[in-house]
Order: structure tokens, then sequence, then C-alpha cells
């Protein structure tokens, strides 16, 4: 199997990647070209996260979903992509965004935007008093036990110690906090893993209520989107990519992480290669 990866990889001129399997509960990961603690940058993968913190907190009475927080749109809304907003070219990152500042659409069909998540961060971080990655190390990280998993700030460069440089060998800048909800995370493929196996298990109620779509975009769920009985989180920043595949059906779940942008969708090239190679496959990476 490894060889088989390997040969992918020179293929698509992938300089390390990080991957995992989670079948009836058993995670397996593998790391090459990097060590096993080494830090991926998962980009929008992060907008899973955020769903997931979001229905863990509607579960125990903290938050509805279904009531208005910004220009008549709700949490459910914001997390489907279905508000009208837009995101803003050139917005200042150290500042927070408004529902004076943000653009809008008349519709409320479906449009991709980060602002969506900068604004539930936002929201989060009013109504808790603490900041959105706090939420996250104690709602998912601590209890999945995701010990390599970061939403790093300018701050704490310690956090991010082997963190690995981008495929043109430049170190990358952290995100800013104000994008973390949308596109912070830093992670490895074992511990999305841990993350798919308690979904796929204990939390499956939560994973329902993901994967329950508004009747307007019934391809998009709350942080996730779906291919009939397959689930995808797809990430996509410089220098970096990932996805990440649960089967409903099966409950097999398998992710890679690449420090590669390979500048087409991830199921076009080594990415979507992988994927479906581990998923036939279905059997340990060690």
């Amino acid at each position: 199997m490894i060889n088989n990866i390997k040969g992918k990889m020179d293929k698509y001129g992938v300089p390390a990647v990080s991957l995992s399997t989670c079948t009836h509960g058993k995670v397996s990961s593998l790391t090459i070209g990097a060590l096993d603690y080494q830090l991926f940058h998962a980009c929008s993968i992060s907008k899973m996260m955020t769903a997931l913190l979001v229905v863990k907190l509607e579960q125990f009475g903290e938050l509805d979903l279904d009531v208005h927080v910004v220009r008549g749109c709700t949490l459910r809304q914001l997390l489907v992509h279905q508000t009208g907003l837009q995101d803003i070219p050139g917005h200042d990152s150290s500042k927070p965004f408004s529902s004076q500042s943000l653009q809008y659409t008349e519709s409320r069909r479906f449009a991709y935007a980060d602002s969506n998540y900068c604004f539930i961060q936002q929201y989060l971080e009013k109504r808790f008093g603490i900041p959105y990655r706090q939420l996250v190390e104690s709602y998912i990280f601590d209890e999945y036990e995701m010990s390599n998993s970061r939403f790093p700030i300018r701050q704490d460069l310690d956090l991010v110690h082997g963190t690995l440089v981008n495929e043109d060998q430049r170190q990358m800048p952290l995100p800013d906090p104000s994008f973390h909800a949308a596109e912070g995370l830093w992670t490895t493929a074992a511990d999305l893993g841990q993350m798919t196996a308690q979904l796929m298990g204990r939390d499956e109620e939560l994973f329902i209520q993901m994967c329950t779509p508004l009747p307007s975009a019934p391809w998009a769920g709350l942080g996730i989107f779906f291919e009939g009985d397959v689930v995808n989180s797809l990430g996509w920043g410089e220098g970096f990519q990932g996805m990440v595949v649960l089967d409903r059906k099966t409950k097999v779940s398998a992710i890679v992480l690449t420090n590669h942008n390979s500048g087409r969708h991830q199921r076009e090239g080594f990415i979507g290669d992988v994927v479906d190679y581990l998923l036939k496959r279905r059997e340990d990476l060690h």
C-alpha cells in the first residue's frame, strides 16, 4: 500500500501527505514525507468543525439553530450558505465583521462564502465570552482526544512547532483569528479520523443533524456536502489541499491532507485517487 501511495505522490508531485481511515470505529493513520505530529492546514475543512461545534452547543441547550442572529438569517442558514452574505473583497482581517458592513444579495439561494462562518465565529465569541478556539478545544478537541489539532494565532508560534512548509518550501503564514471558523484549522488526518469515528459512533445523532439539508439545497448539509450516501468536506488554500469523506451507508471514512495545491478539484487528482483507493481497500495503514 505504501509503495502504491508513494507512486501516486510522485505522479502528482505531492511532497507530503497525512492519511487516515476509519472502519467500524477503528482509526488507522499514515504520514508520508513528514513526521506524524506535523500539522497540515485543513483550510475549509474548518467549516465542518464549526458546524459540529454548533450542533453540539445546540444539543446542550446553549444555542437554537433557527433563531435569527443577523439580518433575518439563522445559524442554520449561515451553516449551509443560504443567507445572501457575500465575501468582502479586501476586507481588513484585523477588523471584525458587522451586519452593516457585510455585503448581501436579495436571494437566499445557496452561495458559498467564508463570511457566513466568520459571522458564526463572532456570534459564538460574543455569546459565550471566550475565543472561538477555546470553545472548539473544550467541546471537540479534548472530548475526541484530538491532541494534534490547533487554531493557532500569531502570538502562539510554539503551538505550530513542526508545521509544514508549503510545496514551494515557503513557511505559510498563520491564519488570522478572524477567520478560524472558516479556514483556520491546522491538524493531522489521524485527528480528523478520531472525529469521524465519533460522528459515525456515539455522536451519530449529531452527524444526522449535520446531514439534514434545507430543501432549497439538497446537496449541502451543515458544513458538509453530499454525493449520494457520501459526505464530503473539502479544504483548499495556498499550498495545501485536503478532503474528508464519510460513507453513511458503510460507516467508513477516508481523510487525505497534503501540502500541495494542484489547482484543480480534489476529486480530479491525487486526493481523489487516494480516497478511492483507501475506501476500496479498507485496510490498516500502518
